[in-house]
């Protein structure tokens, strides 16, 4: 079939017609344009989906999915935000339909993303202990560019946590400010300690280890001390 609207030519057996000004009338939409009026069948036209066959309509989104990559991540993106039960439920329902293959699809995510790994066990940990606020793996990765990939107490590189300035354990929230990005063994030792005291620990090891210990050291170690104590 060839048909010719407005200079347009096109060989499809099946054509959309979209014009300014439509009418609905008993027998479905009608198009009004320069020439007679004819109902939507007439041009064989579906207005709900592309195709009827649900085969066809899934090879459909397939085929527009590889053609146009962006544009489906940000829609996808979207619908996500908008509807997170729907989507909680399509992963309830991909899981029970194939286990492994749920599993094999999010291992491989996780691999590719480790970020998105880290943020979800601090949002796990937070939520099970009440602690308000959370952070996206976007800001994570914001945060350890900001730091260079290094650790913000020693600055070692490479395998970083997110650790609380203020532990969780003692009232701190899940925020973003919240957050330094620390080394294994840094996260570690640091355990419940606040960010102040634990830079104050790692201060008074260096000094200590040092030859030559500067005298007004001698004097605010003390201090220090009688405060971490306290």
């Amino acid at each position: 079939m060839e048909w010719h609207h407005d200079g347009l030519i096109t060989r499809r057996s099946v054509v959309r017609i979209g014009l300014p000004q439509q009418r609905r009338g008993p027998q479905g939409s009608r198009f009004l344009f320069a020439g007679p009026i004819a109902t939507a069948s007439t041009f064989g036209v579906d207005r709900a989906v592309a195709y009827k066959d649900h085969e066809r309509q899934k090879a459909y989104a397939r085929e527009w999915l590889k053609r146009f990559p962006e544009k489906a991540r940000v829609a996808a993106k979207k619908w996500n935000h908008a509807n997170p039960e729907k989507r909680r439920e399509q992963q309830r329902n991909a899981r029970a339909r194939d286990p492994e293959k749920f599993k094999q699809k999010l291992a491989a995510y996780h691999a590719a993303h480790p970020e998105v790994v880290r943020v979800k066990s601090v949002r796990y940990r937070a939520r099970k202990m009440a602690a308000s606020g959370s952070f996206s793996p976007s800001e994570w990765r914001d945060l350890i560019r900001h730091y260079r990939g290094r650790c913000g107490y020693c600055g070692a590189e490479g395998g970083l946590h997110a650790d609380h300035r203020v532990p969780l354990s003692r009232g701190g929230s899940n925020e973003i400010s919240n957050i330094m990005p620390a080394c294994a063994s840094c996260n570690l030792r640091k355990a419940r300690s606040s960010e102040s005291e634990f830079r104050r620990r790692l201060l008074a090891e260096r000094l200590a280890s040092s030859e030559v210990m500067p005298d007004w050291w001698t004097v605010l170690l003390p201090t220090l001390e009688r405060y971490e104590a306290g």
